[in-house]
């Protein structure tokens, strides 16, 4: 604890009923840290001008089977539930929504919905069924063993889309695989939307290659063996 000036009341009370009084408090973040056993703030009463020590926070879930993080940040008005012995100890068990510092609107008074100080958020309307995360930088899954994917409607992507692979991808589709763009290149071998294909290396067919009648061969083809040699 710190008090703010040495002309304010000392902290504590002898008196029950002062004491009580002080059992929930509101007071304003003013410092934040990862502590031993989570995130950690630090009051500010400015109605006794004190400080709090380092309070814990109060998180949502389960201590041991899934863990929830989440911190008030600096300047967030913030309800303390302090133990009877003085309001330099306690726990934070909630943060205010204020005038400056007001709380994310989902679309819905049903959904589910997080935001971060940079614009990104996340919701789940439970009404239509949809989730929605937007404004996000960058988005990184790791799954250790399997992502699986599995949707009967189109998947659209605006912008660039990179996939970066360090095994094997491996797709088996029951129908039939479509992809349409105005250029397509797998390493160094191009295809165009008009369907013309540049290999700048060899290629090599194991079964038979078939030319339509009118198709010709620029400047010739020549077999292995030396013979052809024809158009």
């Amino acid at each position: 604890m710190r008090i703010l000036d040495h002309d304010s009341a000392p902290y504590g009370s002898n008196n029950e009923n002062q004491r009580q009084l002080n059992l929930i408090r509101n007071g304003t973040v003013i410092d934040r840290r990862n502590g031993p056993l989570g995130p950690q703030v630090r009051v500010a009463y400015t109605d006794r001008n004190i400080i709090t020590d380092w309070t814990s926070i109060g998180q949502t879930g389960s201590a041991g089977a899934f863990h929830h993080y989440s911190c008030p940040d600096i300047g967030d008005n913030v309800t303390v539930l302090h133990w009877p012995t003085g309001i330099e100890q306690g726990l934070v068990i909630a943060s205010n929504p204020t005038a400056n510092n007001p709380t994310f609107t989902p679309n819905s008074i049903d959904s589910h919905a997080m935001a971060g100080s940079d614009g990104s958020w996340f919701e789940h309307e439970p009404n239509s069924g949809t989730t929605t995360m937007a404004g996000i930088a960058h988005l990184h899954i790791k799954a250790g063993e399997a992502l699986c994917y599995f949707s009967n409607e189109m998947v659209q992507v605006s912008g660039a889309w990179t996939k970066e692979v360090g095994g094997s991808i491996s797709i088996n589709a029951g129908g039939q695989i479509t992809v349409t763009a105005p250029m397509i290149s797998l390493n160094g071998v191009t295809i165009d939307s008009g369907g013309n294909v540049h290999i700048p290396g060899s290629l090599i067919v194991d079964g038979n290659t078939t030319m339509n009648k009118e198709a010709l061969a620029i400047p010739h083809c020549v077999n292995s063996d030396g013979s052809g040699g024809g158009t």
